[in-house]
């Protein structure tokens, strides 16, 4: 009960719910995308037009280009359809009525790889003797068809418009018309002759305009055995000509590559073909002709089509990113999706183990620059997972100098470098440009090998016997150290000359046990927990044998699709399909342990056919498990965003106030809360427990609070200790 009227007034804060916002992990590959044009992909975008087999081509540019592409000489081949080529010709051939046709005695249609279906081109000097007679002041003569060549139709063999020559009296003219017994000329004669006095010169084989007629198969004898230089026509002729048939022998191409005869410049896109091309038909280089060269007419709809197959790289997504959300759009995106494009092949591996977005980033330069590039993109971005189709050790080494200046206080931007290393086989152990070889005096023998500026006994690279010298291209083994200037090689293989300045280099060959402890110390040199380094060297995709970078694909999708807390030791894997130099196959399991001490991520299976699985996560950097397990590092990560995220809100917008420290505290609450009860079946929640050790105003700086938040955090389970008591 109240003793006056009064009006309560309460200042309170409202307890708003924090925003929770789950950070995204993404992920990318980076590495070279191609522009790949093939005739048997897509012939029908590559046509550059008609060849002119006469003069030569020029192509200005290349069909179906992208802006910016830089052409390669590796992959360009030059393709023709509707074409023609020259596989034999000659003018001491003959045929028969039967159809049978022989070529010069030199012919081989045999090896010339004469098929069923070409075609021949005929024609003929041959001259019909004494078979007509010609009156003064007509222009029409006689036949005398007793004279004429068995089978010889005189209206099959002459027409009007036929040029038409007679020797005596001299004549020559057109036919005006033409029956089996007169013939007809535009001009009358000029003399009286009788029939053994005047020869005409047939001038064609048959009344066929085109005079081409199709090989029905190589001729044979009785034996069945082929007779080389004698072709069966389908056509049945009605006369035999024994002598004097010019003939050219062709097939029509309906892809044909020019492998020669033309020059391409990368820099400009030009492309100059030259004339009279040849092309492999058979096993035999032959001129390209076509339709048109090939039946002397002006011009026919079928002539030879240029048809341009080029690979370029393309610079499309060296600054933005081709996001692949589902399995199509890598092909709608970055076309050729196998092993010829790297990022295409890249992003299929990625995704296939991701199963969720992922980005594919180009360069823009097929060298250390071109991949440096994308590290601005990466970086803006916000990419965590990072693929790299490398296997050069100095360029991961830039990209894990990269993601541990990324991931400063300041800058908060995490992200993991993955890439690959190849299979070292050998080791250098001294070279040098002065070295001179020189004679034995005791055996005159040109053996030994000095270099004033060597150090051949160097305790950390001593050489030894057996150890191999290589001089320009040619090796040598060593028998002995003289001291740490001089060598002495195999006697049985001595140097050629005695000569100095010379460039040599000094290797031994590399057990497995070597091999394997050069691999580790390659990750032990990057030493970070933001470098993953992965093995095999060599992996199978579709069939394939392919570069162990796919192996980063792999991790990178499966670090970009898992929940944070997630771990990835003996999780099989997508799309690849075999990893060679581990366990089945080179390296026993000692061995693949020295390789995993160095903080590799070694892929095995249990089988030549079994499913290839993640051996260990591990990093590079081995000191914790915290650093050295790559779900510890992630989680950690995910975490470090998620409540960096639930804080950022006030930055700006509140002043440090005891309300400002009480809100923080309420919100990381609720965070705590949240990822608590974020859990997941057999690998629980990313968070196990939490409390707010300290959240209060920095004694240093006014303006900065100082939070710092106690985490019990997941790790996995690798080891299980059973202790069997009896």
């Amino acid at each position: 009960m109240t003793i006056k009227p009064l009006v309560l007034v309460f200042q309170e804060l409202r307890t708003s719910a924090a925003t929770i916002v789950t950070p995204t992990l993404s992920g990318c590959v980076v590495g070279p995308h191609y522009h790949i044009q093939t005739y048997a992909d897509n012939h029908g975008a590559i046509l550059a037009g008609a060849y002119d087999v006469v003069n030569g081509t020029t192509v200005a540019s290349m069909p179906a280009a992208v802006p910016g592409m830089k052409l390669k000489s590796q992959g360009f081949r030059l393709w023709l359809d509707e074409a023609r080529a020259i596989i034999d010709s000659g003018v001491a051939g003959s045929i028969t009525q039967a159809g049978l046709f022989t070529g010069g005695p030199s012919d081989n249609f045999v090896t010339y790889g004469v098929q069923p279906g070409d075609t021949i081109k005929l024609t003929s000097s041959i001259t019909v003797a004494g078979v007509a007679t010609v009156a003064f002041g007509t222009n029409a003569f006689l036949i005398n068809l007793a004279s004429l060549p068995v089978g010889f139709v005189p209206t099959n063999e002459f027409a009007v418009g036929d040029a038409i020559t007679l020797a005596t009296p001299a004549y020559s003219g057109k036919i005006t018309a033409v029956t089996n017994t007169t013939i007809t000329v535009d001009t009358a004669f000029t003399a009286n002759a009788a029939a053994a006095a005047i020869s005409v010169v047939r001038v064609r084989l048959l009344r066929n305009a085109t005079q081409t007629y199709a090989v029905k198969a190589i001729a044979v004898d009785g034996n069945n055995a082929p007779i080389v230089n004698q072709l069966q026509l389908t056509t049945n002729f009605p006369f035999t000509a024994a002598s004097g048939v010019s003939y050219e022998v062709t097939r029509r191409l309906t892809q044909a590559e020019i492998t020669s005869g033309f020059t391409l410049s990368t820099v400009t896109g030009i492309l100059q073909v030259a004339p009279a091309a040849e092309v492999l038909v058979g096993t035999m280089l032959r001129n390209l002709t076509d339709y048109s060269t090939l039946l002397g007419l002006a011009a026919l709809a079928d002539a030879p089509q240029m048809y341009l197959e080029y690979k370029a790289l393309d610079v499309s997504f060296a600054n933005i990113p081709a996001p692949i959300q589902k399995n199509a759009d890598v092909g709608l995106l970055l076309g050729v999706t196998d092993l010829r494009n790297p990022l295409g092949q890249g992003a299929v591996v990625m995704y296939g183990n991701a199963q969720a977005t992922i980005y594919a980033v180009g360069i823009a330069s097929e060298d250390d620059a071109g991949f440096l590039g994308a590290i601005d993109v990466i970086n803006r971005n916000h990419f965590y997972a990072q693929a790299i189709l490398t296997q050069e050790a100095a360029l991961l080494a830039a990209f894990n100098a990269n993601a541990i200046a990324q991931a400063a206080p300041e800058k908060a931007n995490y992200g993991l470098a993955i890439g690959n290393v190849p299979l070292p086989t050998t080791i250098t152990l001294a070279s040098g440009t002065a070295g001179q070889t020189q004679v034995d005096p005791s055996t005159s023998i040109i053996d030994f090998f000095q270099d004033g500026a060597g150090a051949f006994e160097n305790p950390a690279l001593t050489v030894l016997p057996g150890d191999l010298l290589t001089i320009s291209s040619a090796s040598y083994v060593i028998n002995q150290v003289v001291n740490n200037n001089r060598l002495q090689v195999v006697s049985t293989t001595p140097f050629p000359s005695s000569t100095t300045g010379l460039t040599y280099t000094i290797t031994r060959a590399l057990s497995k046990d070597q091999q394997a402890a050069s691999i580790a110390s390659t990750a032990t040199a990057l030493g970070s927990k933001r470098t993953i380094v992965t093995w095999s060297d060599s992996v199978s995709i579709g069939g394939v044998q392919a570069p162990g970078y796919y192996l980063s694909c792999v991790l990178a999708g499966m670090i970009v699709g898992l929940p944070s807390q997630a771990g990835l030791t003996n999780k099989g894997i997508a799309v690849v399909e075999k990893v060679y130099h581990t366990n089945w196959d080179y390296f026993s399991d000692t061995q693949l342990d020295t390789i995993a001490t160095g903080g590799v991520t070694v892929f095995v299976q249990d089988d030549a056919n079994s499913l290839p699985y993640v051996r260990m996560q591990l990093t590079t950097d081995q000191s914790t498990l915290e650093t050295g397990q790559i779900s510890a590092v992630k989680n950690n990560d995910y975490l470090s965003l998620f409540f960096k995220g639930i804080i950022k809100p006030y930055l700006g917008t509140w002043n440090v106030t005891p309300e400002l420290i009480g809100a923080l505290g309420t919100a990381i609450q609720q965070g705590i809360t949240f990822q608590l009860n974020n859990r997941v079946a057999k690998i629980g929640a990313p968070l196990l427990a939490a409390n707010i050790e300290t959240l209060a105003q920095s004694t240093i700086s006014p303006d900065r609070v100082e939070i710092f938040l106690g985490t019990k955090q997941p790790v996995p389970l690798n080891t299980v200790g059973l202790h069997m008591i009896i």
